[in-house]
């Protein structure tokens, strides 16, 4: 079982929102149960009009906001392969450097990658790839002092340059990867979205109230949690490496097993 299943976070906001949506359904409801039977007629074209526009919209602001969060989710996953890929280069590129700075560097390339494998669970956005690139940033320092040392002992342009060109690549992955993990749906994106479908609940619940089938709360309230576990899922991803949907790290892991021993 994933460890995010056992988080109670996920169930309170599960719950949170389908009681939300619930509640515009309620609402709906009683507002029609105002209106005086002699109206009801009149008004069941229009509301059932303004429904279908309203589920519509709605229907189209999940898939614009599910597009959203799978491109941020797929860009994420693709760029830890990238990392993977760049950091055994700078390893394979370090062996041209002399000694003792290649087998320096190689100890530390191997604590790099490790460095690089998010923990699973905790919190994203900033908590998490503060401590995350604080760590990173230190380890390319130390790198960029060994390819200075090295080039002061063998100044060959063609050896150090090598490495030097894929050690840039390892530091701008970095910096890809962090903006990245930084660059989610916009929170408005998520308000406009809750705020479309509790009007279209509200309308779906006005306009049930019309027909007189009103009192189906079990069946608004089927509807009302299928709707909130979508809204979540779609936010879940958003928020991918951590939640229910996580990045694959596979790719660091076998790299870091990939090195030599010390």
């Amino acid at each position: 079982m994933s460890p995010a299943l056992l988080d109670p976070t996920l169930w309170l906001t599960l719950a949170a929102t389908a009681l939300l949506l619930y509640g515009a359904t309620e609402c709906g409801l009683r507002i029609a149960s105002h209106h005086a039977a002699a109206n009801r007629a009149v008004g069941k074209e229009n509301i059932a009009a303004l429904q279908g526009a309203a589920l519509g919209l709605l229907a189209l602001m999940i898939g614009f906001t599910f597009s959203m969060a799978l491109n941020r989710f797929e860009a994420r996953t693709a760029i830890v392969v990238d990392e993977a890929n760049a950091i055994g280069t700078a390893l394979l590129r370090a062996n041209l450097l002399p000694q003792p700075q290649a087998r320096e560097t190689t100890r530390l390339l191997r604590d790099y990658a490790a460095a690089r494998v998010l923990p699973a669970g905790g919190t994203p956005g900033l908590a998490v790839t503060d401590p995350f690139s604080a760590r990173s940033n230190a380890l390319h320092d130390q790198l960029w002092r060994l390819v200075e040392q090295a080039a002061a002992a063998n100044p060959n342009p063609v050896t150090t340059g090598l490495y030097i060109s894929a050690l840039n690549e390892v530091i701008d992955v970095h910096s890809k990867r962090i903006a990245g993990l930084r660059n989610g749906v916009p929170p408005a994106v998520f308000v406009l979205l809750y705020l479309i479908a509790a009007i279209a609940l509200g309308f779906t619940g006005y306009h049930a109230e019309l027909l007189g089938s009103g009192g189906q709360r079990i069946a608004n309230g089927i509807v009302t949690a299928m709707l909130a576990a979508v809204i979540l899922l779609v936010a879940d991803l958003d928020s991918a490496p951590h939640g229910l949907m996580t990045i694959s790290q596979q790719p660091l892991l076998d790299l870091a097993a990939s090195f030599p021993k010390p």
